[in-house]
């Protein structure tokens, strides 16, 4: 079974540190990690910063990591140009 974690509210610069400690805690977990960031208010190139390194991480372990994104993240990833659909559960 996976382990969600909502992401909800702004996702930026200023919530990053504890964003970072709540996504690696989900690291501990046996679990796929399902980040839900579909309550997100806003959302800035910090966070995606942390998103696409978790990504990483996840995959460097071995692990799946799926993303429900909201409207402010597909927004945002979009206006850099990142592409967010190896992330997107289906």
């Amino acid at each position: 079974m996976s382990e969600t974690c909502v992401l909800d509210g702004p996702l930026t610069i200023y919530e990053v540190a504890e964003l970072k400690k709540r996504m690696l805690e989900m690291l501990e977990k046996a679990s796929p990690p399902v980040l839900d960031c579909s309550a997100a208010t806003r959302c800035d190139t910090a966070f995606l910063q942390l998103l696409f390194s978790f990504y990483r991480t996840c995959g460097e372990r071995g692990i799946a990591l799926y993303l429900v994104p909201g409207t402010p993240v597909l927004d945002a990833a979009s206006r850099i140009g990142m592409d967010l659909s190896p992330m997107i559960r289906r």
